[in-house]
């Protein structure tokens, strides 16, 4: 989450004016699911490497227990060892499901006051927003070591664009998009996982955020549950208290039978 301006469909100028831009290093944790394949690790760690960023492994990082990435002692032993250690950016391995069953046991002003630029989206969402709601720190909803970096291909703008954003050099971020009305606007950009998001309704982990610029993403979603959902928040009362919404929406849905037309 950031201050970002919006003049004419083109956010402009986003910088985290809370963390000095660092990019020395890279400290992977696994917070929510359990790591299906190492190797995925090792390959982000050498393109990670190769973007000039050293790059260490929390040591439970391949923890495993049930579908987690260990049990919740283990993982929440991943963040204090994040905040001893030196590396300033601390990135999520991926995402899955487990990040919600922390939060109460996190200790979030030691968390703002560390430092560190934390990253990560997916089930990070559910870290990303009650760091902010507790503290008003600033996190990045961005790319995690397996999902992003350790894929088959690694798209080549989320890498550039990541090291820029951590090193403190981008300037200019555009979007363009046909037809599309220009838009001037600007508040706290804030956001991520809509479905974490949902979850959060209700809890202390849930920001309190009027005139911002709120971004949702999901995938394997089917358009109902989308709905579902964006109409929960609309109901909530969060949608309306926002000056614009853009949409990064769900891909990968399956109809499933109770669905169908039947004829």
């Amino acid at each position: 989450m950031s201050q970002a301006n919006a003049p004419h469909g083109h956010p402009e100028h986003v910088h985290d004016h809370h963390c000095k831009p660092d990019a020395r290093g890279i400290y992977v944790i696994s917070p929510s699911g359990a790591v299906a394949d190492p190797q995925t690790l090792t390959l982000a760690q050498t393109r990670l490497t190769a973007q000039g960023f050293k790059v260490a492994l929390d040591r439970g990082v391949l923890n495993q227990a049930q579908r987690f990435a260990g049990t919740e002692t283990q993982r929440l032993a991943a963040f204090t060892r994040a905040l001893k250690q030196k590396l300033p950016i601390v990135m999520a391995s991926r995402g899955g499901y487990g990040m919600g069953r922390l939060l109460e046991s996190l200790d979030w002003q030691a968390l703002a006051n560390s430092g560190k630029r934390f990253v990560g989206h997916s089930d990070f969402t559910a870290f990303s927003l009650a760091l902010y709601a507790k503290t008003q720190a600033i996190s990045y909803a961005g790319p995690m070591a397996c999902f992003d970096f350790g894929a088959k291909k690694t798209e080549i703008l989320t890498a550039e664009i990541f090291g820029e954003c951590m090193r403190g050099e981008l300037e200019i971020l555009s979007f363009e998009t046909q037809d599309a009305d220009a838009v001037d606007g600007r508040g706290v950009l804030w956001g991520g996982n809509l479905a974490m998001m949902t979850s959060l309704l209700g809890t202390p982990y849930m920001p309190k955020i009027k005139g911002g610029i709120l971004f949702v993403e999901d995938v394997g979603e089917h358009p109902y549950r989308i709905e579902r959902m964006l109409n929960q928040l609309a109901q909530a009362g969060i949608l309306g208290k926002q000056t614009r919404l853009p949409l990064f929406l769900s891909i990968g849905w399956a109809v499933w039978a109770e669905n169908r037309l039947i004829r």
